[in-house]
């Protein structure tokens, strides 16, 4: 149907990530099988899609972005691991982390209220090293899409990186 993730963020409160695009079709079959096929489950569920604000910071220099956005929070291996969730303060601002990777590679998701992704977005930005142009915004070749610019704007230039980045100078950090 989708791919996606579920993280338990409480004994009975679950939060689940699913593509935009196939939100609605994901709520409705859940509620499909909360009625027909497990009645019996006192389970509600809810489209938080517009309550949450999320980008993606990808590849081998991620944790050390992700160090610097939550300098308070443990963010190795051991503490983090792999489909592992915290939450953090973002510079006065509460916000969930999740380790998760759709590509293999070192990544991580953050979300923050709604209202405070523009805030989240530019930390995230500032926090990333400076390219060739004196700049750690975007450059011409980023697609425009948050996780896209984050991958672009954090990675290092290694063979790891996505591959449509493997034809991009070192300098573009």
């Amino acid at each position: 149907m989708d791919d996606g993730t579920t993280t338990r963020i409480e004994d009975k409160h679950y939060h689940m990530t699913t593509t935009t695009a196939q939100a609605a079709n994901v709520l409705s079959h859940l509620e499909y099988y909360l009625q027909v096929v497990w009645p019996e489950l006192n389970v509600n569920v809810v489209s938080t899609t517009e309550q949450w604000a999320g980008a993606a910071i990808a590849g081998p220099k991620s944790r050390n972005v992700l160090s610097k956005l939550f300098p308070d929070l443990n963010v190795s291996n051991q503490e983090l691991p792999f489909m592992g969730y915290t939450e953090g303060n973002l510079f006065g601002v509460h916000a969930r982390v999740f380790r998760i990777s759709f590509s293999g590679e070192l990544a991580y998701e953050i979300n923050v209220n709604s209202d405070s992704g523009l805030f989240m977005w530019e930390k995230i930005i500032g926090s990333c090293p400076r390219n060739r142009w004196g700049s750690n915004r975007s450059r011409p070749w980023t697609s425009g899409y948050p996780a896209g610019s984050l991958r672009r704007c954090c990675w290092d230039g290694s063979r790891s990186g996505p591959r449509s980045l493997r034809s991009k100078p070192r300098e573009c950090l």
